[in-house]
């Protein structure tokens, strides 16, 4: 389609509830996904949609629209494009919320390889899809991307040597095949100028899940039944010294095999309190933090720890029964993690909910307290 305008707009888009299509600005932009794969039920609330797509100068640009596909739907309506002109003022604040975030406020992607493998099995590529990504990201301004590769207690998502990769998809099984999600995204990451941190969900078995999920269980998890808590299967027992070991083992895979600027661990991802206390937390983060102070003194530069918590009350902080919060202030104090991030999902984003005790608690340390990197996006 070509526009006939010139300048900044913000480009929108209506569709019916088809099937996702993507659209992208001249023969080598990145392509937006529209709606979004994962949306394929044909719900309501898809029922003429308009989504707003990005901001971007049309100026000698064509607009390009490509049919998709999903699970369910196959047919695409589009209704409209809308073309909304930008001020001057608008474009300098674009331009200004991207070069703080190079130069002030470092801002993160996330990307789920193995997600897409499931939901578009027949119109994706590894490659494709995790350049694209990566070229997204950087369009946006991100200056880091989080990458998931596992949870621990599951098979990986990556070609781990540790862990059996996941094979309960036959559409993600063949991606592995083809390559491996990490390198890749190593690669591409790179190659569009940012960083990448390999992320974990720091504890989920799926023991006991329905048969979707529970085909994802990692061969430890399923020979070690005594390392699990016994109310709640699903979750490995940090305060075990031998869950405190294969933890440990895997972070320090994701750090040995990739050329990354760091690591990020989900403990927010199924962080109920009955798998861990403040001693544990404290001491699997030093495990870990003697593999990156290894692989620092090989590589020679520094490998970054990024973590991520679940909310946990100022009051319960206080009085000493807040395991992530309590260990926060050891792990920032010593120097074991970086970065942290604390959950704020859901209702919990929209209530009053006070963070002083986590910007006390790495206060006159050089541990930087980050906003969550969801922050109730994630629908």
């Amino acid at each position: 389609i070509e526009p006939g305008v010139t300048g900044w707009h913000r480009v929108y888009v209506a569709m019916e509830p088809c099937s996702s299509f993507e659209l992208s600005f001249g023969p080598d932009a990145p392509a937006y996904e529209i709606p979004n794969p994962f949306i394929d039920s044909g719900d309501d609330d898809r029922f003429l949609q308009e989504f707003f797509i990005a901001e971007v100068d049309l100026t000698d640009c064509d607009i390009r629209v490509r049919p998709g596909g999903s699970r369910f739907w196959r047919d695409v309506s589009i209704r409209y494009i809308r073309l909304v002109p930008m001020s001057a003022a608008e474009v300098d604040h674009h331009q200004q919320v991207r070069e703080m975030a190079a130069v002030a406020r470092p801002f993160a992607g996330y990307l789920e390889p193995c997600t897409v493998a499931a939901y578009w099995p027949h119109f994706v590529q590894l490659r494709d899809h995790i350049r694209n990504e990566m070229q997204l990201n950087a369009l946006r301004g991100s200056t880091d991307v989080y990458v998931h590769v596992i949870r621990i207690g599951c098979k990986s998502w990556y070609h781990s040597q540790r862990v059996e990769w996941d094979d309960s998809d036959e559409h993600y099984a063949g991606w592995m095949r083809d390559a491996d999600p990490a390198t890749v995204a190593v690669e591409e990451a790179q190659a569009a100028g940012l960083k990448v941190f390999l992320d974990a969900g720091m504890n989920a078995t799926y023991v006991g899940a329905d048969a979707h999920y529970a085909a994802y269980t990692s061969q430890f998890a399923r020979q070690h039944p005594e390392l699990l808590c016994p109310d709640r299967p699903m979750l490995f027992d940090y305060r075990q010294d031998a869950v405190q070991e294969y933890v440990a083992a895997i972070v320090n895979e994701l750090m040995t095999r990739y050329d990354i600027d760091g690591v990020n661990l989900d403990f927010a991802r199924w962080g109920h309190r009955e798998a861990y206390d403040a001693p544990s937390l404290i001491q699997v983060l030093r495990r870990i933090d003697a593999c990156r102070k290894e692989q620092e003194r090989i590589r020679g530069r520094r490998l970054e720890i990024s973590i991520r918590v679940p909310y946990e009350e100022e009051q319960d902080a206080r009085e000493g029964t807040a395991p992530f919060a309590t260990a926060l202030n050891e792990w920032a104090r010593d120097g074991l993690v970086d970065r942290f991030m604390v959950e704020l999902q859901h209702e919990k984003l929209f209530q009053d909910k006070s963070l002083e005790h986590y910007r006390s608690a790495v206060a006159n340390t050089a541990t930087r307290f980050w906003g969550d990197m969801y922050w109730g996006s994630w629908y």
